[in-house]
């Protein structure tokens, strides 16, 4: 299944995420995904949740990189993620222009 752009909020820049630039290639996306899934199941298998005074939101940090990546794994997805990222940021910056 692939996520819909708007999986991911505001906040959560698929890129960002990722540690990848817009412009990354497609491979740079995957290879990015697969060292951070490894990361946090590394950190995940030693400080397990269920285990006492494990109180990190690995979870909720696995499950962002798992929709940044399933937004940005998809060229239409991307490309439709990008547009709303674009729209957005434009947005943004019209709210920061200052007043005449």
């Amino acid at each position: 299944t692939t996520a819909s752009p708007a999986a991911m909020s505001a906040a959560d820049d698929a890129y960002a995420v990722l540690g990848v630039a817009p412009s990354a290639s497609d491979t740079e996306i995957r290879t990015a995904y697969l060292r951070l899934a490894r990361m946090v199941r590394q950190v995940t298998t030693v400080h397990h949740p269920d285990k006492a005074g494990a109180g990190d939101d690995s979870a909720a940090h696995i499950q962002r990189i798992v929709r940044a990546y399933e937004v940005l794994r998809d060229a239409d997805t991307r490309a439709a993620y990008d547009r709303q990222r674009m729209k957005a940021q434009q947005a943004h910056a019209l709210r920061m222009r200052p007043p005449r």
